[in-house]
């Protein structure tokens, strides 16, 4: 009977109260928003944001994780959060103004709905069958239905290929894949086959010089995060994402480095910036200079986006990542992007401007 008592309570308190008094109940056990435990996600934030030194300091680490928790239950504040918004050198009213995940996601499927996303952005293919018109590229879907010849040809035709999960995401389990002959395009289909996934093949995108100079090895890609609100089309916080030297993708996981736009101007206006806080005024393998670097074809890529949202009904809010080619911007994906890189780069918080946008998105 307690413990049904103990849930009843629970569902009716008001969210920060929930997590204080889950805090309370299970101390570092508590799960926490993405997964996992909150002891887990604080030992490996503060092994990657805290000093040996500094943890040696009982007392001083004492009080980081004494504000760390009382972050978590303000905010549904991810250790990592913490440090990546530098929230140990900012008051209450700065850290206010912070967009987390937790708060995003709690906005966008109360205003949206997980299943929509789940139907038109989590499903890499379908997006792609909604977006056709924006996509210059072969693409093929391989599941368990997909015949070997089919694909076969496919393959030969393309050759060059970049293949990734259909549900995947910041890049997990993507590669490329040179499919020149039949054994070749075998030996991809039955690796595929094997792994009873899905799997979307792409032809893969040969960027345009100017972003090439960025990085060679990466496809080098702008996302766009765009609103359809009443008063009109709306970007907020653009932000350019590079890979680095020998890595074949441009996502924070695999080490790429990643710095804020001007949204009306297309610079980029701030430095660069991981997910391990190092920051760099160039990119750290071709000392290309990030603050002021000119975004080429930028009205280009601002009406492209807009053309591709008002394609999609009842989605006030999608992210885009586009990539520059010779022949003009291709789309690759649109989700439901995290700002924490734009709030890392920009030094400020987002969460008024997200709000308001949403609050006025018109479905």
């Amino acid at each position: 009977m307690a413990n049904k008592y103990i849930i009843r309570l629970l569902c009716k308190l008001p969210p920060r109260q929930k997590r204080r008094f889950m805090l309370l109940l299970e101390g570092d056990r508590v799960w926490v928003h993405g997964g996992g435990s909150f002891g887990a996600a604080l030992k490996t934030a503060v092994g990657r944001f805290v000093p040996a030194d500094r943890q040696q300091d009982k007392a001083g680490m004492r009080r980081l994780v004494s504000d760390i928790r009382r972050c978590y239950v303000r905010y549904d504040l991810l250790p990592a959060e913490y440090f990546y918004f530098g929230f140990a050198g900012k008051n209450w009213a700065q850290r206010d103004a912070y967009l987390t995940d937790s708060e995003e996601d709690a906005v966008l499927v109360s205003r949206i709905g997980y299943d929509k996303y789940l139907q038109d952005l989590s499903d890499k293919y379908h997006f792609y069958e909604l977006a056709r018109p924006f996509f210059h590229r072969a693409i093929m879907l391989f599941d368990g239905h997909t015949e070997k010849e089919a694909f076969r040809t496919f393959c030969l035709q393309v050759q060059h290929l970049f293949v990734k999960p259909l549900a995947g995401s910041e890049g997990d389990g993507s590669f490329i894949y040179e499919a020149g002959d039949d054994h070749a395009a075998d030996s991809l289909f039955d690796r595929l086959f094997v792994s009873g996934k899905k799997w979307m093949l792409e032809e893969r995108i040969r960027q345009s010089a100017e972003m090439a100079v960025w990085n060679a090895s990466s496809v080098n890609t702008v996302r766009l995060p765009t609103f359809l609100t009443r008063q009109g089309f709306f970007v907020l916080a653009p932000i350019f994402r590079t890979g680095r030297a020998g890595r074949t993708v441009d996502n924070t996981s695999a080490g790429g480095v990643f710095a804020l736009i001007d949204a009306r101007s297309g610079r980029i206006c701030s430095e660069g910036y991981d997910i391990y806080s190092h920051v760099y005024a160039a990119h750290p393998d071709s000392g290309k200079t990030f603050m002021g670097a000119q975004i080429p074809q930028w009205e280009a890529l601002l009406k492209t986006a807009e053309a591709a949202h008002r394609s999609f009904r009842g989605h006030p809010y999608i992210a885009w990542d586009f990539a520059l080619t010779e022949q003009g911007w291709e789309l690759i994906e649109g989700n439901w992007g995290r700002f924490r890189g734009a709030q890392i780069a920009g030094k400020k918080g987002l969460r008024e401007q997200f709000l308001q946008y949403m609050d006025k998105s018109s479905l």
